[in-house]
């Protein structure tokens, strides 16, 4: 579904914390798809490298490496990479109760 080149969780998956932390890989001028995302989860992130732009019920930020972020995942979001090199992107998401996320 996603153009995503590889995605590894990392963690233990029986958490009490429902605590998952992932790595997105995502190549150039690709992101999350064209529809919006909605879970029912805490998310947060760090951009390792390269850049991204979040949207969040229609609201662009543009980070570049070292920017973090957080928000509620249940508003409408997606996520899009804008640069011709691949970003990556340290993904966390809490109280996660789909644990199929991406």
């Amino acid at each position: 579904h996603y153009p995503l080149r590889r995605k590894r969780q990392m963690g233990i998956r029986d958490s009490p914390a429902m605590l998952q932390f992932m790595m997105l890989h995502i190549p150039p001028l690709s992101g999350s798809g064209t529809r919006n995302m909605l879970y029912d989860a805490e998310k947060g992130g760090l951009v390792l490298s390269g850049s991204l732009i979040l949207t969040v019920e229609n609201e662009d930020v543009h980070l570049q490496e070292g920017d973090s972020f957080i928000f509620d995942g249940r508003r409408p979001h997606s996520f899009r990479n804008p640069e011709k090199k691949e970003a990556n992107i340290l993904w966390i998401m809490g109280g996660v109760t789909n644990r199929n996320h991406l």
